[in-house]
């Protein structure tokens, strides 16, 4: 039987630490601004909609839930219908 590798378990161990400290984190700071964030222009959030493909599109849906790409997806659509006028 081959010995596992000294490295290995040091790795697994440093990285059960860092996802440890990125889940207190990401509780202790759920729901405040990012660091440094800047709020995108509609116009760069309208060339960002207009770009996505089928499978961004999935990817967005399988991250955030239908309901939430679909609010997403209307606040798009009724900007750009605003810009028409």
């Amino acid at each position: 039987m081959v010995k596992e590798n000294i490295a290995d378990s040091i790795l697994a161990k440093v990285n059960d630490r860092v996802m440890s400290i990125s889940n207190r984190l990401s509780k202790q700071y759920k729901g405040v601004k990012p660091f440094d964030s800047q709020k995108a222009k509609p116009e760069d959030q309208l060339y960002w909609y207009e770009h996505l493909g089928t499978q961004d599109m999935d990817y967005l849906i399988e991250k955030y839930g239908r309901g939430a790409i679909n609010e997403y997806v209307f606040n798009m659509e009724t900007i750009k219908q605003r810009r028409k006028k």
